[in-house]
């Protein structure tokens, strides 16, 4: 199957989803006692669509994963659409870049990604809102901080159609394992922050921001169980597209 075929079809499901599908939510409290709502499912606005809904969101996702495999992001059209006087973040593994989150204006959001992000993170003071590509796929990702009930961040990637791609939050160092702040030490002597991430369904890493004597910062991935999964240096970057 052709990659074209692939894109035409995908965009048809899009396009059919956006019609038949309104975003349900429901209010979550974490165990951290952050309150937030988080988007349940797609209901068909009308019944006799909701099998046919749900198997053309299925196909999409197949489709969407046939089509993107083995590719990587192409930057330069997106660094071109940037905000002006805001960080574009660029994430590489060797010599490639595998992710990129360019700042947009949360107002230029797509309507259901913008509904997402705003019940999952309402409130607080926008830090972040950018348009995103990389291994979770296309999307949108806003991040805010909070004061209560503790000082915290929440982040929230959500695609076109308002499906949860990722979220996460900031926890104080004591609600962090032990076992997940030494590992991530190993390379640094100060943690900056440690945040938990989620996909869409469950709580899948913790990533943590460490800085070690020498101001070099660096981005360490652990797993649930205490593993380490990767490493990398933050710089501070100058980018001509």
């Amino acid at each position: 199957i052709s990659f074209l075929f692939l894109l035409t079809i995908s965009l048809i499901l899009v396009s059919i989803q956006s019609k038949d599908c309104v975003i349900i939510f429901r209010q979550t409290v974490s165990a951290t006692g952050i309150r937030y709502q988080e988007p349940m499912r797609f209901l068909a606005r009308h019944s006799n669509v909701l099998h046919s809904c749900g198997m053309r969101h299925m196909t999409f996702l197949w489709l969407l994963a046939l089509a993107g495999c083995g590719s990587t992001p192409q930057s330069a059209h997106l660094l071109a659409e940037a905000e002006p006087n805001q960080v574009v973040r660029l994430s590489l593994v060797g010599d490639r870049v595998v992710q990129i989150s360019v700042p947009v204006d949360f107002g230029n959001l797509p309507t259901l990604a913008r509904t997402t992000c705003e019940a999952i993170a309402p409130d607080g003071v926008i830090t972040f809102c950018g348009r995103e590509k990389g291994p979770r796929g296309n999307g949108f990702r806003l991040e805010k901080i909070y004061e209560q009930p503790f000082a915290h961040m929440r982040s929230v990637l959500a695609d076109a159609e308002g499906n949860v791609m990722e979220r996460s939050h900031t926890l104080p160092l004591k609600k962090v394992p032990q076992q997940v702040l030494g590992v991530a030490l190993s390379g640094g002597t100060m943690v900056e922050s440690a945040e938990i991430v989620s996909g869409p369904l469950r709580e899948e890493f913790w990533r943590i921001v460490t800085k070690d004597r020498r101001g070099r910062i660096f981005v360490v991935t652990v797993n649930l169980d205490g593993t380490l999964i990767s490493e990398q240096r933050r710089n501070q970057s100058r980018v001509d597209s």
